[in-house]
């Protein structure tokens, strides 16, 4: 993944700012809590999931999404134990749940075409051995800086 500049998302948001500006959009600051949730939610789940700790990545995908969602139908007392149960039901089945969830990416994915043809392998070609190891490079004709030979391991 390419990592872009804070200057990048500095600018989009000054652009989405300005828009919400100019078409008296404020009412959409109401949805911030819920859309940050949900993002670090999905960060942190692919982020833990990346660092091979499967259980932590389900569970904090399941706590901060979950909590997102309780925030937009409003329910957040009973959703709550709703979502420790669910936690506590999920508990060694994480592998399970992590599975599924990555189907059903895949599944998203192809539906609105964002899924990318799994990339071909690479051929590399060793190079040819040459007639004596012991033969150094020739060096470059006009160099400033002395050549000392290759270096080699004893």
């Amino acid at each position: 993944m390419e990592k872009r500049p804070q200057s990048f998302y500095l600018g989009i948001f000054l652009i989405v700012f300005a828009i919400m500006i100019l078409f008296k959009l404020w009412w959409i600051l109401a949805l911030a809590p819920i859309i940050a949730l949900s993002a670090v939610g999905a960060f942190v789940y692919h982020y833990q999931r990346q660092q091979g700790h499967i259980a932590r990545a389900v569970q904090s995908g399941l706590w901060l999404i979950g909590i997102a969602i309780l925030l937009v139908i409003k329910a957040f007392g009973v959703g709550l134990l709703l979502l420790a149960g669910t936690s506590l039901l999920l508990r060694g089945r994480e592998e399970q749940v992590d599975a599924a969830v990555q189907q059903f990416i895949r599944q998203l994915r192809q539906r609105i075409g964002l899924e990318t043809a799994p990339a071909s392998p690479i051929a590399y070609q060793a190079a040819a051995p040459s007639a004596s190891p012991a033969t150094e490079p020739a060096a470059p004709a006009s160099t400033d800086e002395p050549h000392t030979g290759p270096t080699r391991r004893l």
